[in-house]
């Protein structure tokens, strides 16, 4: 297996980045200042290490916009719409179930602990959000 020089595999680490984030070749040519047929190249010259290296980077991309749509749906729950927050509400127990549960298990525990006038407070409050 053909192996490239430690300039040319952080060369190609950052052109896998960009192709991850979707950059056009030509794009990745000019942010890594090399001909674009050469960065064109590095998957067949090299193609375990292109293969490693762009997957890696989609991984860290989906990563990234997994958190970036986690931070923007807990935002949405903050909303006067109460659809939208609905919505958020619903978006968010599908990709986190297990958050679900440990949440669950503390409410539980919450109203466990409340008085008579607590859960009525607890009552008109889930009323007042349903209607």
């Amino acid at each position: 297996m053909k192996t490239p020089s430690a300039a040319v595999a952080r060369l190609m680490a950052e052109a896998a980045e960009l192709r991850a984030a979707g950059a056009s070749w030509d794009a990745v040519a000019n942010a890594v200042r090399r001909k674009i047929d050469v960065c064109r190249r590095w998957p067949g010259q090299f193609p375990k290490i292109w293969s490693r290296l762009l997957a890696e980077s989609i991984h860290q991309q989906r990563e990234n916009a997994a958190g970036e749509a986690v931070t923007t749906l807990r935002q949405l729950l903050r909303s006067v719409d109460d659809k939208l927050r609905r919505d958020a509400a619903k978006a968010l127990l599908a990709i986190a179930p297990e958050v679900v549960t440990e949440k669950t298990n503390d409410l539980d525990a919450y109203v466990e602990q409340l008085n008579d006038e607590g859960c009525q407070q607890l009552d008109a409050s889930i009323e007042a959000v349903n209607e």
